[in-house]
């Protein structure tokens, strides 16, 4: 989508992708536009909601978490990563070494390169790039963010990823072993 702000308030038009069988097709893919607006409070809260068809359909709050003001480094971020999915039984490792490149594969044949790099050494975000390759419709080009975790308990122990591609975005979180 596209958004726009004005002080603290924000507002735009987005589009959502819906889950199959959706009533609403473009491109082969069942998509839904709207509106979204709402407020930002700089290193405290963003907040607002979205609007399909005339219709308040979900609402949001996020809190600042200071994690972000963390130094970002190759040395942090390298490492592997590797998560079995309890649904599928799919097994995804990726391994992302000092100087940002990243290798990776599932445990269903999808293969995944690219590299990581720094925006800002100051801040806890990087840019990642990926090519997914033997994957189905997953298969393409895909650029994003990520940033690193506390969430298994220790510090940098988590990436977290969110990337996009001409068709899907594929977002998530998974622990360094």
């Amino acid at each position: 989508g596209s958004i726009s702000a004005n002080g603290n308030q924000f507002s735009g038009s987005i589009t959502s992708y819906a889950p199959l069988g959706f009533v609403y097709v473009a491109n082969g893919l069942p998509v839904i536009s709207g509106n979204v607006s709402g407020t930002v409070q700089e290193r405290s809260t963003v907040s607002g909601s979205a609007t399909y068809l005339g219709t308040v359909s979900s609402t949001f709050s996020f809190t600042y978490d200071p994690i972000y003001e963390r130094d970002s480094s190759f040395a942090a971020v390298a490492g592997v990563y590797s998560e079995t999915d309890n649904t599928t039984g799919i097994t995804e490792t990726y391994s992302i070494d000092v100087l940002g490149v990243i290798t990776g594969s599932t445990s269903d044949g999808c293969l995944i390169t690219g590299n990581i790099s720094l925006l800002n050494s100051n801040y806890n975000v990087y840019r990642i790039n990926v090519t997914v390759t033997f994957c189905g419709v997953l298969n393409g080009n895909y650029t994003g963010l990520a940033s690193l975790l506390d969430d298994g308990g220790n510090p940098n122990d988590t990436l977290t990823v969110s990337v996009s591609g001409s068709t899907y975005i594929i977002s998530g979180s998974i622990p360094r072993i």
